[in-house]
């Protein structure tokens, strides 16, 4: 009895290790299997911590990665966006910049005078050239800013007119010249510097600025005149050839009396007429 106990204990100690041998040689992969411990839980081998390990770092990387992805993205998007929105920003704002800058077209601006603000100061009405191509009249703005003559209507003592034309603006101070045909009037010695305006050229109706009673020459707007030179109605119709009749004293008023004006006695010029066209009167 206790030589068989002997071989029976002998060969449980041997048993389990060549199975476990056995079985580890008949595995394919020859790769360690986790053993139990006594109380029957599982003991990891350091390959399954690796690859858990593994997994974990894996899953980290996995997390970096996508976060960096995500942010890069992120950014690139906002990048985008930051530059559409910068750039319909800027196409807006130049839009409403140039609509105001030059929206303007061009065409230089300002208000338009009222009575009394532009006075005709000179008119040549008998100039010793042809009629009426080399007439014109001299226009002084007695406002303390510029103003638009634009739209206003020159008129005859006959009633013809003439609307004057976009872009024509008077500087405070200023004398300026509106000649009936700016070729023919500079050749009749005006100076081309003092003329910001041609009525008659191009246009289907003369303005005329007749030698009797019935000469004269008026700026209205609308219904309400601006300034006047009624010279026909005034008796101011004895003047030489080639002389123009100026306005002393420079508002509506005395335009409207006939010992406000007076005949020229110079000549502007060498060969000219008498005259001060784009200047102060010389009037005594």
């Amino acid at each position: 009895m206790g030589c068989a106990e002997g071989a029976s204990t002998e060969a449980e100690a041997v048993l389990p290790d060549d199975a476990d041998g056995a079985a580890e040689a008949a595995r394919p992969d020859n790769k360690a299997i986790p053993r139990a411990d006594a109380s029957g839980s599982s003991v990891s081998t350091d390959a399954a911590a690796e690859d858990a390990g593994d997994d974990d770092d894996a899953e980290d990387d996995a997390g970096t990665d996508a976060g960096k992805d995500a942010g890069k993205d992120a950014g690139k998007d906002a990048g985008k966006d930051a530059g559409v929105d910068a750039g319909k920003d800027a196409g807006a704002d130049a839009g409403k910049d140039a609509s105001v800058d030059s929206g303007d077209s061009g065409i230089p601006t300002a208000p338009k005078p009222v009575q009394g603000e532009i006075v005709i100061s000179e008119v040549m009405y008998d100039p010793s050239g042809t009629e009426p191509d080399t007439e014109w009249i001299e226009v002084y703005n007695a406002a303390s800013s510029p103003r638009l003559l634009s739209g206003l209507l020159l008129r005859d003592g006959s009633s013809r007119t003439h609307t004057i034309r976009p872009g024509l603006v008077i500087a405070p101070g200023a004398y300026v010249v509106l000649a009936s045909k700016q070729p023919d009037v500079v050749a009749a010695k005006v100076p081309a510097s003092v003329i910001v305006y041609d009525y008659n050229t191009g246009s289907g109706t003369e303005v005329l600025l007749a030698n009797g009673g019935t000469g004269g020459v008026v700026l209205r707007d609308g219904a309400t005149e601006i300034a006047r030179a009624h010279y026909g109605v005034l008796g101011l119709t004895a003047s030489d050839n080639g002389q123009s009749i100026q306005l002393k004293t420079l508002d509506y008023a005395s335009a409207g009396l006939k010992a406000s004006w007076c005949y020229s006695a110079n000549t502007w010029a060498v060969g000219s007429g008498k005259g001060t066209p784009g200047a102060p009167s010389d009037c005594p």
